[in-house]
């Protein structure tokens, strides 16, 4: 992945094993952020050669691009990658990690309001419609959901934030039960909605898993449907995130495994969630 901006500056990381003692690579490379193909106004996918410097470096790939006042970040995405992504290549299993703040503060004794706004900024930054719930569950059967008005309506009756707060800890409700709140885009929480909804984590089955993919079950919350839940326990309970079997699985960046390097692969339309749903979140958290 890469950021540009409009001072020619790059950002750029290559995911593999995260090693933060690791000694740091000084390798110099020529390389103007603004002069590659992916480097323009709106957001889509180029295919181009990638630059010296880069792994895959004389390859063609495909990069998803999104212009953000400033610059432009960027996700690149070779021909290795298998038109068949689904479960392992779900956006779920990052922002489980991304949530691992907000279960910090739940541990640390914060107040409610502080994890539920730590959950909402990936969340909020995900800009899709098959991932509709995240949540962290305690052992003493607390717990903090935000549920996407977009996603799930059923949830928000009434309300008209982008998203809703259910909230189950000590001074807002009893054990196994969650009271709903609205919830900004920035993270304001208005009054109580006044509905309170029986929901005890401990039983449901993503606590009880505790890590990986459940299989499919009826959601406790929201719409009558059955899909899974991507789960990661942590010292003090369980994160989950919701994802709906409309996640595509199959979306290919381009409509050829070697195209012509260009800025598009004609007669296609690039639908690669995995590089989609990460460039937007990047750009949301930028």
């Amino acid at each position: 992945m890469v950021f540009g901006d409009t001072l020619r500056r790059q950002f750029a990381s290559k995911i593999d094993k995260l090693n933060l003692d690791a000694t740091p690579d000084n390798t110099v490379a020529d390389f103007d952020p603004t002069a590659r193909p992916w480097y323009m106004p709106g957001q889509g996918w180029a295919t181009y050669r990638f630059a010296g410097g880069f792994q895959g470096a004389g390859t063609n790939g495909s990069t998803y691009h999104i212009a953000f006042p400033g610059g432009v970040v960027g996700v690149d995405r070779n021909f290795k990658e298998q038109c068949s992504q689904c479960l392992t290549g779900s956006l779920a299993i990052p922002i489980a990690s991304l949530m691992r703040r907000a279960a910090q503060i739940s541990m640390d004794g914060g107040a409610w309001q502080d994890v539920i706004k730590a959950m909402l900024a990936p969340f909020s930054a995900l800009r899709n419609d098959f991932l509709p719930t995240v949540l962290i569950g305690t052992p003493q059967g607390r717990s903090y959901i935000i549920t996407s008005c977009k996603t799930d309506p059923s949830q928000c009756v009434g309300i008209s934030t982008p998203y809703v707060a259910q909230v189950g800890v000590d001074g807002v409700t009893a054990v196994g039960k969650v009271t709903v709140f609205p919830l900004s885009l920035n993270g304001d929480i208005g009054a109580s909605s006044g509905a309170v909804f029986d929901f005890d984590p401990r039983t449901r089955p993503w606590y009880n898993l505790g890590d990986g993919w459940t299989g499919t079950y009826q959601f406790a919350l929201g719409s009558n449907v059955s899909a899974r839940t991507f789960a990661q326990s942590f010292n003090g309970g369980v994160i989950g995130v919701d994802r709906y079997d409309t996640e595509p699985c199959n979306g290919c960046a381009t409509c050829a495994a070697a195209p012509t390097p260009g800025p598009s692969c004609p007669g296609s339309t690039p639908n690669n969630a995995i590089n989609i749903n990460f460039a937007n979140l990047l750009s949301g958290m930028r």
